[in-house]
């Protein structure tokens, strides 16, 4: 629930601020922009997986197995540690590309 509601929140509010790290805080208008098309793709598609996790969770626990509920439990951790570390990755490339000069390698795996 909570990453669908950031994502509405940030989409019905038609701004969000950002950090240029020069003058301080900017608001930025979201509408009509590519931002504010990724964000309403990104709260569709949470919602939808949102769904999937509950009907599988409400099937896991209604049944006579508590190992299956578990295992479910463990999938999803799984699933959001891939998740969270290719967000890194894509952080970390980001800012060694910052770091790098244009004749320096830099190299992500």
């Amino acid at each position: 629930m909570g990453r669908e509601k950031y994502y509405k929140d940030l989409i019905e509010s038609g701004k969000f601020q950002r950090d240029n790290a020069v003058d301080g805080i900017d608001n930025v208008a979201l509408r009509g922009t590519d931002l504010e098309a990724y964000l309403i793709e990104k709260n569709i598609l949470w919602e939808e997986w949102s769904k999937g996790i509950e009907g599988n969770y409400v099937q896991a626990e209604q049944s006579d197995s508590p190992v299956q509920l578990r295992e479910y439990a463990a999938q999803l951790e799984i699933i959001r540690y891939k998740e969270v570390f290719s967000l890194w990755k894509e952080i970390a490339s980001v800012i060694r590309h910052r770091v790098f000069e244009d004749g320096e390698i830099c190299a992500v795996i």
